[in-house]
């Protein structure tokens, strides 16, 4: 680090210093100045709530400074003039790029261990009792040392990937959002191909594992509130997690060397057409939206999936067309979309053909939380044993809970289940039903979490044809083990199975 440089670098800046300093203190600090006072528990509960939120506001500040000052920092980096200008100082590149990453780190966690500090002293003097936060204090700050430092070098490089500084904030944030497209696309993807494995795409895999921000902001959060443990997809805090963050920080560190220290000069103001800009960057979502739309070609039609097509061709275009800083057709640029086109297809036809991939067995079901069986269905009162009113349809439902070891003991009503999960499966795959039928079996585990409320895991739905409800017969075979509720289709009354059978002289 060159001391000269770094005065330099304050002094140029002084003002827009100051005052980030200033709003990184006060804006935490007056979580506890204002919210301190709102005793709706006790006093206590009141400013320990409190500094959750001022030490999740601090940490927000430092997140949104890792990905503020990159592009504040190195911008010069992308104009010709401030770059040949910058690079003639007499100090060399390395120490050059060292004191900036100096600088912007010492910002960050300077201001982050202030605003914390400053919240905890505030917390503290409303309501002494909270003194054992300095401790939650230190494992935070601890956490964000790492988690800052590793999204700076992160963010640094992805910036970088390009050559101007339009394009760098395109390629920060396009690689930021990736992860996060990315499992939302397989969620959707695996949804439309498969009925009834929710457990299958409803995990959190590329962005726990692809995304540095994701991967520090759950541990972030442990720290912030612990009673987070074990809400959502919190569970506790995963040392893991953190040996991911410093590999990306390892990985980022060394590819800095050759984006910033080993950077030409030309690169500044030329098209970003670096592998890792917009050819990647265009082409993964490209394949993405074209997986999106042949996974739902099933369900949408040939009419919808071509227009939907044409659109993702006009935006592939209209892509290339940016990034080139001009507007030419190449023959090339339909020979990939025909490529991506045929592979997307085929990885929906290949899963539509399998059934999923084979994902769809066994049910999967947790031994340690309870079983809860719910059937929702639109049924035809000649179902129910009324031949007279067959256009005439009731709801019909129930909620069956139940330990696992109860479920695995009650035969009968698993066989029910069962005959109708593979009715639901041939049907969905022969195309005589939809995903999103109205009529549907479910099955999933529930346990009650730390805040009380109820946490629902393991979930499979499977949605039922008209012509595969349940059977009068059945239903008054659950009725044994739960209460099965048949509604009016008027929805004003709403009676028991046996009351309604009764009610209608059956």
């Amino acid at each position: 680090m060159n001391k000269n440089y770094a005065l330099y670098l304050f002094k140029r800046w002084k003002p827009g210093w100051l005052f980030y300093a200033v709003m990184y203190v006060m804006i935490p600090a007056a979580c506890i100045l204002l919210d301190g006072s709102n005793y709706y528990l006790n006093q206590g509960e009141a400013v320990r709530d409190s500094l959750h939120t001022a030490f999740a506001v601090s940490a927000g500040i430092a997140i949104v400074s890792c990905f503020i000052l990159p592009v504040f920092m190195f911008s010069y980096l992308h104009r010709k003039r401030s770059e040949d200008l910058f690079l003639c100082l007499p100090i060399s590149r390395a120490q050059q790029i060292r004191t900036e990453f100096f600088i912007m780190y010492a910002a960050v966690m300077g201001g982050f261990i202030a605003s914390a500090l400053v919240s905890l002293l505030c917390g503290i003097f409303t309501y002494p009792g909270l003194i054992h936060a300095a401790g939650q204090m230190a494992a935070l700050t601890a956490h964000m040392a790492l988690f800052t430092g590793v999204m700076l070098l992160f963010n640094s490089l992805l910036y970088m990937t390009a050559n101007n500084i339009l394009d760098g904030v395109v390629m920060l944030g396009a690689y930021t959002l990736l992860p996060f497209i990315m499992q939302f696309v397989v969620k959707v993807f695996l949804q439309d191909v498969t009925v009834g494995s929710a457990q299958f795409y409803s995990s959190t895999f590329f962005e726990r594992w692809l995304s540095p921000l994701y991967l520090g902001t759950a541990n972030a959060n442990i720290l912030i509130d612990p009673d987070m443990i074990g809400i959502s997809d919190i569970n506790a805090w995963s040392w893991i997690s953190e040996a991911v963050l410093l590999a990306y920080g390892i990985l980022a560190f060394i590819l800095n060397q050759r984006q910033l220290v080993r950077r030409k000069a030309e690169r500044a103001e030329q098209l970003s057409d670096s592998p890792l800009a917009y050819p990647f960057v265009i082409h993964i979502m490209l394949f993405l939206g074209l997986l999106l739309i042949s996974s739902s070609y099933h369900q949408e039609g040939f009419t919808a999936s071509f227009i939907f097509i044409l659109v993702m061709l006009c935006l592939y275009a209209a892509g290339s067309f940016i990034y080139r800083r001009r507007i030419i057709i190449r023959p090339r640029l339909f020979i990939i979309f025909a490529i991506l086109c045929l592979l997307t297809g085929a990885l929906s036809e290949i899963g539509w053909k399998t059934k999923g991939f084979g994902l769809i067995y066994p049910v999967n079901l947790s031994a340690d939380s309870n079983v809860e069986i719910n059937y929702d269905a639109y049924m035809s009162k000649k179902d129910l044993g009324d031949a007279s009113a067959p256009d005439e349809y009731v709801s019909v439902y129930f909620d069956a809970v139940m330990t696992y070891d109860q479920w695995q003991n009650n035969k009968d009503f698993q066989d029910i289940f069962n005959r109708h999960m593979e009715e639901s499966i041939t049907a969905l795959y022969q195309e005589k039903t939809a995903y999103f039928s109205s009529s549907a079996l479910a099955i999933y585990n529930t346990s009650t979490v730390a805040d009380g409320s109820t946490r629902m895991t393991n979930y499979h739905r499977y949605p039922l044809p008209e012509d595969h409800m349940l059977t009068l017969d059945e239903l008054m075979t659950v009725s044994q083990f739960t209460k099965v509720n048949v509604a009016t289709d008027d929805g004003e009354n709403t009676y028991t199975l046996q009351a309604y059978l009764q009610k209608e002289g059956k």
